[in-house]
C-alpha cells in the first residue's frame, strides 16, 4: 500500500471537526465519549481515527 493512501483514510484530530461538521470543541468532547471510534497515534504530536470507522460511527447515529 503506497503511503499516500494510508493518509487518505485517516481523519486527523485537527480536522475531526470539520470532517463532522462540528465545531472542534464538540469534537473533542465526542473522542471522550464511549463507543466513539479510537484514536491512533500518528507520531510524537500527531492523532487520527480511522475514516472507516469513523463513517460507520456516523452510520450509527443516523436515524
Amino acid at each position: 500500500m503506497k503511503a499516500s493512501n494510508v493518509g487518505s483514510r485517516i481523519v486527523r484530530l485537527k480536522d475531526l471537526g470539520e470532517y463532522l461538521s462540528v465545531s472542534q470543541c464538540t469534537a473533542q468532547q465526542l473522542v471522550a465519549q464511549p463507543g466513539f471510534p479510537g484514536v491512533i497515534t500518528l507520531g510524537p504530536r500527531s492523532k487520527g481515527i480511522l475514516k472507516e470507522e469513523l463513517d460507520a460511527w456516523l452510520k450509527t447515529r443516523q436515524g
